[in-house]
């Protein structure tokens, strides 16, 4: 018996393993190079970009900044965080109480006791790893802890409280999936019994409130009687009453930058009350110091302490809780007959009718005008805070020089231990009959410039010299009318400013008055020196020269949001009023409120991009008139320039062009460079070759580096928040705090970071308010200024956010509608950003390469702008020609980059037109990554104009920062593949193996079949006996036959349409009626459809093979060097008169040859028939 012949795999079955796996691998294959493409930039972010190889410096030294190990650079921040702390932490209330006896005993309480989110020991922010101490390690460092009521403080059980009946959610989701909004404490219930533990003790409790993007805080009722989010729990006023009525004295710490209700019944409660906010991991650690008296506290509030926030104007129009109600009883803030932009809800909006009377503006001024009994409303003012010894400041000295006032202060320490304390000058003025019939508002309160003392010892004295502007006393006027074509001014009115030495915004230390003699309006024909200063050349050492930047002259802060200033003199529109706070105080939006009048929904929807013609639009349009039109040559050059040689550059040297002429927008590698530089920026800025501009990363902020993935190798301090940097009262600890940043940017290879945030604090519910720094716009301004003019010096270069009026994140996403009139938003909102855009400094170290020497200029250290999602009025911020150059660039000079917040919904032409220059998002829904495919007009030369303005702005603040440290003028520099990028071949390069293994397996399988049922059948044969000699072979192989020749017989076009494809007969059917509904004619002929005008030929249609043509009577001269790719083909007779030809192949060449037909009605000035 033979034995058994093993099976061959048939080929059915081996496809059927094969073909699947091979199809997942060709899958693969496809998609992984796609995905990557798409998210190079996040996954750079992740897992870090390739190295930068540049060519030899030939002995030039480009170490332009020092570089630091990433330890080294480390352990400087953290220190500088423990510093910030110590001069920051706030002390509010002192009865008798501190600095504690090293003896004291503490009996610790609060759910941020142990739970702050500052734990110290080996910190994991990011991969740091130096050893800091939290909030309870540094107080049980310095004193004896109760270990009965730690332990059950530790282990207590924490209550997520809940929302009262019939109010808002007491949970909110932010965008990026947290419940930050939540409220905890811990059961009271825990302590009972334990009273005799508490004996002589000190009872400390810490309490904390956080916010979240995305979600404000809860405005309405919770279970147990809290009003809202940002008062005591029933819990944790129980442990209050508890720790009053058994330790020796009770103390209560707020660790959290939302401030929380400071109301009669909890300050009759704490023997010392103390604000910590959210000082960094390292800044917990001084606590102890602080309550032991080793470090002598000098902080200062930024924000007022109300005793009731929900009687703050503000909070009339403020946020949203979640439900139908942004607050219990009032109706939502959205729009009945708007939709949001770009999107499908419905649009939402908030109304700032408390106008400048935010924060202290309000208290001090409605005290002022004998409105509210002060210390019932107010617990803590604006610059409050106390100190373990006493101080004493008086003017000794008074210098007004020109637009300068100088005043020397001489700070005393009158106590008996030594401290610092903070310098405070307010100004006062005039507030009038002209004031209240022009819609003029003064605060009686104004701050206008601080400083901070050195550490004096008892007994001792400093003098500190501040100084401030004469004209930043003026208010704005915006009502006047110029006379020139503008509305509104800054307006310095006739009379006496007092200037007051404050103690805080409330009480004196002393006061001085400033006659000013006349009436003076800083209009177009005299504008304020500090738009001279923005506007101004600067000399080597950073100081304007007085020559205008652009040659030309100085223009003056003007009306530039007209539309919202007029929304809210509409009827119905509340306006807070000092000339009678009672009849104009805020009200709540009426169901009137929610339908937009048309004027202003016109004006909104003109924005959307099913709406708007960027080729016609009155601002942003190609057509004359427009803001953006530019109709300039331009020609494309090859120089070999690189944007290394452009360091140090002035911006408006000419020479830029040269660099600039390089970019060729034939070049398919070019255009998609530039769309994902525009097109996809989040946390990076892309190369783009044809200028040697490399790639860069950004990470978020504004407390430090912010990434989302872990590079295990590097370290970032986890900063103290910007709140308790202003704290300080300090700008050079600012100053500090941004160099410190700088350098661990270039020390990890980072180029820049999304901070510093600066909108204020409208309400104590802004959600974001731990991001952002102060109620007032000139602590904000200038805290911020000097983390930009340090962050630049030390490497980095740092976008200002949010760009502007985004205080609230109720609604945010869906682009809220933020209507303010024009003082309002001028005085208050956009004040930080005007302060940093005009005061910034940056230390610029570059290589001459004329001199051949290294050298130094000092330039702008402002040198990024992130804008807001919101509108301002009917114009979305990112969007926003007004805001993003009329304000921006042409009143404060500013020089450097804007990209948009991170957002799926902006409109990419009316994005970058309107001076924001690139788009912060992996993904959208942009169709495409080149250039051609973001931009729908992507080859006009208007259009061409502002892309490479964009790419102008973008490669000047680079070239200047610490990206190209180390790289020499006129080297070239690449950066290697990518770890992540060598992975991803790796898989390729498998899954082709595994392709191609599939592909010859199967093949293998067939041809061993076959060959085995070959020597089967030749078996067979050869022992066969033939009976039947007749029997007909037949060839298994046909012959294979002659084909027929065709006659070739030419088609009429109306066949060849008639056969053609759908989408070419779309592309043909759509053509025609737009020739049509210019009221042309056509006649169908055998060669094609001609279009005629009043006897003249100007278009015909035609189709060869598959391919539809469009002839047009252009000179197609005029696309030379543009993205529309035509050809002359008037060689030809036939299309002497047509002779400008493109080529229908592709959807987008299908657009142009839209945009060319309008071209072509414009040129002959057909308008369309109705």
């Amino acid at each position: 018996m033979s034995k058994k012949e093993k099976k061959i795999m048939s080929t059915k079955k081996c496809a059927s393993i094969f073909v699947p796996l091979s199809a997942f691998t060709l899958a693969i294959a496809i998609a992984v190079p796609i995905f990557s493409s798409i998210f190079s930039p996040t996954l750079n972010t992740v897992f870090g970009q390739g190295e930068l190889v540049t060519e030899e410096n030939k002995n030039i030294d480009t170490d332009y900044y020092k570089k630091k190990s990433d330890t080294e650079a480390l352990e400087e921040s953290v220190n500088l965080t423990a510093k910030i702390a110590e001069e920051g932490v706030v002390l509010l209330k002192n009865e008798n109480c501190l600095p504690l006896n090293k003896n004291d005993v503490i009996a610790p309480f609060g759910y941020s006791y142990y739970r702050s989110g500052f734990t110290g020991g080996s910190s994991n922010w990011n991969g740091a790893k130096l050893e800091t101490k939290s909030l309870s390690q540094s107080i049980k460092e310095s004193f004896t802890v109760n270990s009965t009521i730690e332990n059950l403080t530790k282990t207590a059980k924490v209550i997520a409280v809940k929302e009262a009946a019939n109010a808002s959610p007491s949970v909110v989701e932010t965008i990026v999936g947290h419940t930050r909004t939540s409220l905890y404490s811990l059961a009271f219930d825990s302590y009972v019994g334990h009273e005799s533990d508490l004996n002589g003790t000190i009872g400390i409790m810490a309490v904390s409130r956080g916010g979240g993007e995305g979600a404000d805080l809860k405005m309405d009722g919770y279970e147990g009687g809290s009003k809202h989010a940002l008062q005591l729990t029933d819990d944790e006023m129980k442990t209050l009453r508890f720790m009053k009525a058994n330790c020796k004295k009770t103390i209560l710490i707020s660790t959290s930058v939302n401030i929380i209700e400071i109301n009669d019944d909890v300050d009759n409660l704490c023997d010392a009350i103390l604000y910590m906010p959210s000082p960094g991991s390292a800044g917990a650690g001084v606590i102890g110091d602080i309550l032991s008296g080793k470090v002598n506290p000098s902080g200062k509030t930024v924000d007022t302490w109300s005793k009731d926030f929900l009687k703050i104007p503000a909070n009339v129009n403020f946020g949203f809780a979640g439900l139908d109600t942004y607050k219990t009883g009032n109706p939502q803030m959205t729009y009945t007959n708007v939709k949001q932009l770009n999107g499908s809800s419905n649009g939402t909006f908030v109304q700032y009718e408390e106008g400048i009377y935010v924060g202290y503006r309000w208290y001090e001024t409605a005290y002022k005008e004998g409105k509210i009994n002060y210390d019932e409303e107010v617990a803590f003012p604006f610059g409050h805070g106390l100190s373990y010894t006493s101080f004493t400041q008086e003017i000794v000295d008074q210098k007004v020089s020109g637009n300068k006032v100088t005043l020397t202060v001489k700070v005393s320490n009158t106590g008996d231990v030594a401290g610092k304390d903070a310098v405070q000058i307010y100004y006062e003025a005039p507030y009038t009959e002209f004031d209240k019939a022009n819609g003029i508002e003064k605060s009686s309160k104004n701050l206008i410039t601080f400083d901070k003392t050195d550490t004096i010892e008892k007994g001792k004295s400093q003098t500190i010299d501040v100084s401030f502007n004469i004209d930043e006393m003026s208010s704005y006027y915006y009502k006047r009318d110029n006379g020139d074509g503008t509305k509104g001014c800054y307006f310095l009115e006739k009379g006496n400013y007092t200037i007051h030495l404050g103690k805080n915004a409330h009480e004196d230390f002393d006061t001085w008055t400033y006659n000013n003699s006349k009436d003076i309006f800083y209009d177009n024909s005299n504008p304020r020196q500090s738009e001279k200063d923005g506007q101004s050349k600067l000399d080597k050492e950073g100081n304007p020269t007085g020559e205008a930047k652009n040659g030309g002259d100085f223009v003056a802060a003007t009306n530039m949001f007209q539309s919202s200033s007029d929304f809210m003199n509409e009827d119905g529109i509340t306006n807070l009023s000092r000339k009678d706070f009672t009849a104009t105080y805020p009200t709540t939006p009426t169901e009137a409120d929610r339908t937009l009048k048309d004027v202003y929904k016109e004006e909104f929807d003109s924005y959307k991009s099913s709406v708007m013609d960027v080729r016609e639009h009155p601002v942003l349009g190609n057509q004359k008139g427009s803001k953006v039109r530019d109709t300039r040559p331009f020609k494309i050059e090859q120089k070999g320039l690189v944007l290394s040689s452009y360091r140090g550059v002035d911006y408006d040297d000419e020479s830029w062009d040269d660099l600039l002429n390089q970019i060729s927008f034939k070049s398919k590698e070019n255009l998609d460079q530039i769309g994902k530089l525009l097109g996809y920026g989040a946390y990076n800025t892309g190369a783009l070759d044809a200028i040697n501009k490399i790639s860069t990363e950004d990470f978020d902020g504004p407390d430090g580096f912010s990434t989302f993935g872990s590079k295990k190798d590097w370290r970032w301090c986890n900063y103290s928040s910007q709140t308790i940097t202003a704290c300080t009262f300090n700008p050079r600890l600012a100053y500090q705090r941004g160099k410190t940043m700088g350098q661990e940017g270039i020390s990890n290879n980072v180029q820049g970071l999304y901070a510093p945030a600066m909108n204020l604090h409208r309400s104590p519910f802004g959600g974001r308010n731990a991001e952002y720094i102060s109620e007032d716009p000139v602590m904000s301004g200038v805290i911020s200024a000097n983390i930009m003019s340090g962050a630049a010096d030390g490497g980095i270069y740092t976008y200002m956010k949010h760009f502007a009026l985004n205080e609230q994140e109720s609604n945010r996403q869906q682009m809220v509608m933020t209507w303010a009139n024009e003082q309002t938003i001028r005085e208050l909102y956009l004040k930080p950003f005007e302060i940093c855009a005009k005061t910034a400094r940056q230390k610029l170290y570059y290589y001459n390469t004329e001199t051949k020497q290294n050298e130094y200029k000092v330039i702008r250290g402002c040198n990024g702008v992130m804008t807001g999602f919101n509108c301002i009025g009917p114009v979305m911020a990112a969007q926003n020609w007004s805001l993003n150059t009329g304000v921006l660039r042409n009143e404060w000079g500013f020089e450097g980059m804007v990209i948009t917040d991170y957002g799926p919904k902006v409109e990419m032409d009316q994005m970058i037109r309107s001076g924001n220059d690139f788009y912060l998002t992996a993904f959208s829904g942009i169709k495409g990554q080149s250039m051609t495919d973001i931009f729908k007009d992507s080859s006009s030369i208007t259009s061409l104009h502002v892309i490479r303005k964009a790419i102008k702005n973008i490669c000047y603040t680079l070239v200047n920062s610490g990206t190209y440290n180390g790289i020499a003028p006129n080297a070239r520099s690449y950066r290697k593949m990518a770890t992540w990028e060598i992975w991803i071949n790796y898989v390729l390069t498998i899954s082709m193996y595994a392709l191609t293994a599939g592909f010859l397996s199967i093949v293998a399988v067939n041809y061993v079949q076959n060959r085995k049922k070959k020597q089967i059948l030749a078996t067979t044969n050869a022992n066969a006996v033939v009976e039947d000699t007749n029997i007909n072979v037949i060839s298994p192989i046909e012959e294979e036959q002659e084909p027929n020749k065709m006659m070739l017989i030419r088609k009429p076009f109306s066949e060849k349409i008639e056969a053609a494809s759908d989408e070419v007969k779309n592309y043909y059917n759509t053509l025609k009626e737009l020739l049509l509904s210019y009221g042309l004619s056509s006649r169908i002929s055998m060669s094609g459809e001609t279009f005629k005008y009043n006897k003249q030929e100007l278009a015909k249609i035609t189709l060869v093979g598959k391919t539809l043509r469009l002839h047009l009577a252009l000179n197609p001269e005029d696309y030379q060097g543009s993205t529309v790719n035509v050809k002359n083909d008037s060689s030809k007779k036939t299309y002497q008169s047509i002779p400008t030809l493109i080529k229908i192949k592709s959807p987008l060449a299908f657009k142009r040859a839209q945009m060319l037909i309008i071209d072509l009605m414009q040129m002959n000035q057909i308008k369309k028939v109705d």
